[in-house]
């Protein structure tokens, strides 16, 4: 049998004065997601639904959720060099992990327990990839370069993040440690975007029809100190970095089309490419570190 899951949220807004001060303080002090709560299913069929509370705090640029009938508890931060970090207990055994992000890579490396996965970041999805327990683990998260969207779907466990909202199901045979690690992984990305000032990024024109360049576009929904922009091929190599603007609003960077570090500044072909954009604040530790497809093909 297949329960339902899902979680509810209500964004808590700052006040006026909130308001005011928000636009200089630091990326870490934003606001974030309040009153979240998850329903998971329980094992026994006789059981009522279970609901989970889950939270993630703009303040503290964390995330917790805690089912106390089926003994899960699970808290997670983001740390000082962006990566996040859980702890927690599942029937009375403590449990601890991490989301790793190297710097400038295309992949994440998660553990929790007896998983240990690789993430690669791809345009459209991330590949995830390890064991649990000893068993072998492939599975897709869609959603990677669209952002605030994700969908996972592996062995009975359907889950689907956006904006707000977590939703999907479990079926009781799935096992409890592994449907929780899928859940924490995921509540990382969930968290991750929803702590972001970045309201949207694109690029327009096609920059290899005319071999006229592109300009790179993102909206900020506060100042900035520092913004980065790199530029990769599908493969994770760097082929151009730039200093992008750092104004509250739309900003605009033109990029030539050239490879600066591997072809002696040759014009690309028509293939597809990541930018990213990095923002630091002067006196947060964090980064903030975004990436969007940039269609290069035909049209």
């Amino acid at each position: 049998m297949i329960k339902s899951l899902k979680v509810i949220a209500a964004i808590a807004f700052f006040g006026q004065a909130g308001l005011a001060s928000a636009a200089t303080s630091a990326l870490s002090q934003l606001p974030g997601i309040d009153d979240i709560k998850l329903s998971l299913p329980v094992s026994s069929p006789k059981s009522n639904s279970v609901w989970v509370n889950f939270r993630i705090s703009g303040f503290s640029n964390s995330f917790s959720f805690s089912d106390y009938s089926q003994n899960i508890q699970v808290n997670g931060y983001r740390d000082f060099d962006s990566n996040f970090r859980f702890s927690g207990r599942i029937d009375n055994e403590n449990i601890s992990g991490s989301l790793n992000r190297g710097f400038n890579e295309q992949a994440y490396t998660f553990e929790m327990g007896a998983t240990k996965l690789t993430v690669e970041r791809n345009a459209i999805h991330y590949k995830v990839a390890g064991m649990t327990a000893g068993v072998p683990v492939n599975l897709v998260i869609r959603g990677a370069i669209r952002e605030r969207a994700y969908s996972l779907s592996y062995n009975g466990l359907e889950l689907t993040s956006r904006k707000e909202e977590i939703t999907g199901s479990v079926n009781p045979s799935c096992d409890k440690k592994f449907a929780t690690a899928m859940v924490s992984l995921l509540a990382a990305l969930q968290t991750e975007d929803m702590l972001g000032v970045v309201e949207t990024g694109l690029n327009y024109p096609n920059p290899f029809v005319q071999n006229n360049g592109t300009t790179l576009t993102y909206t900020l929904l506060q100042p900035v100190d520092y913004a980065r922009i790199t530029v990769y091929d599908m493969y994770g190599k760097v082929l151009k970095q730039l200093d992008g603007s750092t104004f509250k609003g739309e900003n605009k960077v033109f990029w030539d089309g050239r490879d600066e570090y591997n072809s002696g500044g040759t014009v690309m072909g028509r293939k597809i490419y990541i930018w990213q954009l990095e923002l630091t604040q002067r006196g947060s530790p964090n980064k903030l570190i975004r990436h969007y497809k940039m269609d290069a093909v035909n049209r």
